[in-house]
């Protein structure tokens, strides 16, 4: 198609065959449109002064056919009079489709100087409110009586064979005073009427309208038919119309032929332009495209130009791939770079960080294995863990390595890389980490603190001379990789301090008595084995954790006498301590990240048939991890020794916390505690094999958005 053709796809050839237009087709379609414009204003001259000539001379037709109809009526008149017609009424006149009489008087009520008109020989016209019928009216000679007609409208419209009188594609409206509609054969009349009363119309002179109608433009002419002297009737207006469409038709048709015309010259024009510029514009239309699609971020697309000769079109083409190039490739690391930055951000675990390095590291690097080391320790001596990532591969390699004191020394003191020597690629190649056709590998450092804490490992089937772009690349991955190990070490030293600083809280609360010494890590112990032995998810055994070693703090108000009296406790003493529960929730509540812990340290004494303290609660209403807890706080302290009794033998204990399944624990809790104990050896307490160490990720999960509900 034409638009294909590179010269319209280019300004500069559209600019040349504007020039061809403008010399070629201006002057033609300037005179076509003078013409055009003049031929169109004699058009509508011409049908303006045909339209005003039809409504003059239908107005007359129209009074002419009224004055006919009222000879006819006087004339039956007469005759009714003479006694000639003995049927009277009976007998229509041409030109009426009805008669009726009406007393002068009654006449008068409606047409007050209807005697005058009457006696004068004049007659009366009256059109029907509804129906739009016409009626005239005479006296009836020598009588007190009008004789009312009404008037055949076929015959006072001057309908012939149910057409109008007139030129085809002209239509007619009779509107009475006031705008009421006589006849009408328009269809959006109402537009018309609107149109023809915008003004007065005193005088009888044609006047031209024009109005918007459903079927278009429409113009007309109106004539006013004066009925005052002979009908003592207000002046009727009679329009003639026709469509726009019909007058311009003519010049339509001229203009139709002319842009015919004007378009297969046009088309000759624009194959000359085509034959004399098209060689010079395709290469420009093809770098232009280039361009936009480059703006679009398509950086993939290239520049083939066509051309048998080496001109300035070839070296722009050949500039641009370039360019187009280093845009690519810096665009592509930028992309993987920000992924990096946002992945290891996000991340909190050591071989997460490493796989997502290695995976988008492969993308950017040169080389044909791509390998990422963590030290596990400070330790010169102790194994570097390693893993190694092939492209197109979804798994990595996973090993272990030394690195010997020298090499580490080494890496630690060159930023950017050292080749590895041959015996440590032959030591990669044992631990089944690299394939044997890599044949060598560079080592770069990545520093924490200034402490070699790992290493990027680039191995390649041949030796391969990194320009300083990429070791630039390299260095910023292993920058990246360091940011990762730094965050990672310092949620790991947080999670440290946390969980020392639950234990030391933990041993503040028990060695408030010497009789409590260890209970809360015990419990904390025995509570987490249970939760292991149920099935607790990792988040809930983290939970569980926490809570018991907090599940006593509120012991902190509880005077040491009452702790460590050896006798029972009277009412007032029990009631105290029965408040500890309240007392550990309130003094956690302002610390938002153990509010998930808050019902286990208020619900642990609750009792599953509901005779438990502080809130009584029945059931299901205990949440679960108190009820969890509430067997493991049990066991513990009626297995240890109290100041007004000794310690019990296992045995009695299970005894006891058998007879309170259904009643003092969840029956489901207390059936798995038992059976989880009947596997446990005699006279030990379960040891759970949960690792406890690890709270780095549930630090970071549970601070300031857990919520007291969320306990249960």
């Amino acid at each position: 198609m034409w638009w294909n053709i590179p010269l319209f796809d280019t300004r500069v050839g559209r600019r040349l065959v504007a020039l061809f237009l403008l010399c070629a087709i201006a002057p033609i379609s300037l005179m076509a449109v003078f013409a055009y414009h003049h031929v169109g204003r004699q058009l509508e001259a011409q049908s303006r002064g045909r339209l005003e000539t039809l409504a003059k001379t239908t107005g007359m037709g129209i009074a002419q056919r009224l004055l006919m109809t009222r000879r006819v009526l006087e004339e039956h008149a007469l005759r009714m009079n003479e006694h000639i017609n003995e049927n009277g009424d009976r007998e229509l006149p041409p030109g009426v489709v009805g008669l009726t009489r009406a007393s002068l008087g009654e006449v008068a009520k409606r047409h007050p100087r209807a005697v005058d008109q009457l006696l004068a020989d004049r007659a009366l016209l009256e059109t029907e409110p509804t129906s739009g019928g016409v009626r005239i009216g005479v006296l009836i000679p020598g009588t007190e009586t009008v004789l009312w007609g009404t008037a055949d409208p076929e015959f006072l419209w001057g309908v012939r064979d149910g057409t109008l009188p007139l030129p085809e594609g002209v239509d007619l409206c009779v509107f009475a005073s006031g705008g009421r509609s006589l006849a009408c054969t328009v269809a959006d009349s109402l537009d018309l009427r609107r149109a023809l009363f915008a003004e007065g119309l005193e005088t009888g002179v044609p006047r031209e309208i024009r109005w918007d109608g459903e079927s278009g433009a429409q113009i007309g002419s109106a004539w006013n038919l004066f009925l005052a002297f002979e009908f003592g009737a207000e002046p009727w207006h009679t329009v003639v119309s026709e469509q726009m469409a019909s007058v311009t038709s003519p010049i339509r048709t001229f203009g139709t032929t002319f842009m015919g015309l004007v378009v297969l010259t046009t088309f000759l024009v624009l194959g000359l332009s085509a034959w004399l510029i098209r060689r010079s514009m395709a290469p420009l239309r093809e770098l232009q495209e280039a361009t936009v699609r480059l703006a679009s971020q398509d950086l993939q697309h290239r520049v083939a130009i066509r051309s048998t000769s080496r001109d300035e079109f070839h070296d722009l083409a050949h500039s641009f791939n370039r360019m187009a190039s280093q845009i690519e490739r810096h665009v592509d690391t930028l992309q993987h770079t920000n992924a990096i930055d946002r992945a290891i951000l996000s991340t909190l675990n050591r071989t997460e960080a490493a796989e997502v390095i290695l995976q988008h590291g492969l993308d950017l690097l040169p080389c044909d294995v791509l390998g990422f080391g963590l030290a596990r320790t400070e330790d010169p001596a102790a194994p570097w863990d390693v893993t190694i990532r092939h492209p197109g591969t979804p798994m990595s390699c996973v090993g272990s390595v030394c690195l010997p004191g020298g090499q580490r020394e080494r890496l630690a003191s060159e930023p950017d890389g050292i080749s590895m020597p041959p015996d440590m690629v032959e030591m990669l190649h044992r631990a089944r980490l690299i394939p044997e056709v890599i044949m060598h590998c560079v080592a770069f450092p990545v520093a924490v603190d200034h402490r070699l804490a790992g290493i990027l490992l680039l191995g390649s089937r041949t030796p391969s001379d990194l320009d300083n772009p990429t070791r630039l690349l390299i260095r910023h991955l292993a920058d990246q990789a360091a940011v990762a190990i730094s965050n990672i070490l310092l949620v790991e030293a947080l999670g440290h301090l946390h969980r020392g600083a639950l234990q030391a809280l933990a041993r503040t609360i028990d060695a408030k008595s010497p009789w409590t010494a260890g209970h809360s890590e015990r419990v904390t112990s025995i509570a987490v084995a249970l939760g292991e032995w149920i099935g607790l998810p990792e988040p809930e055994l983290e939970r569980l954790y926490r809570g018991g070693l907090l599940h006593d703090i509120g012991k902190i108000g509880i005077p040491g006498e009452i702790l460590d009296k050896a006798g029972p406790l009277t009412e007032d003493e029990r009631a105290i301590i029965e408040t500890h529960p309240v007392v550990g929730a309130r003094i956690l509540t302002p610390v938002t990240p153990y509010a998930d812990v808050l019902g286990m340290v208020r619900s642990h004494h609750e009792r599953w048939d509901g005779h438990g303290y502080p809130d009584q609660l029945a059931g299901e209403a205990i949440p679960r991890l108190a009820r969890i807890l509430s067997v493991a706080d049990v066991y513990d302290a009626i297995s240890s020794a109290r100041p007004y009794r000794d310690r019990m033998a296992p045995d009695e204990v299970l005894a006891i916390i058998r007879k309170g399944v259904g009643t003092s624990f969840d029956p489901a809790v207390a059936t798995a505690f038992l059976a989880m104990m009947e596997q446990t050896q005699p006279g030990r307490d379960p040891v759970p094999r949960w690792n406890r160490g690890d709270l780095t990720e549930s630090i970071v999960l549970t601070g300031g958005v857990a919520t007291p509900e969320s306990a249960a």
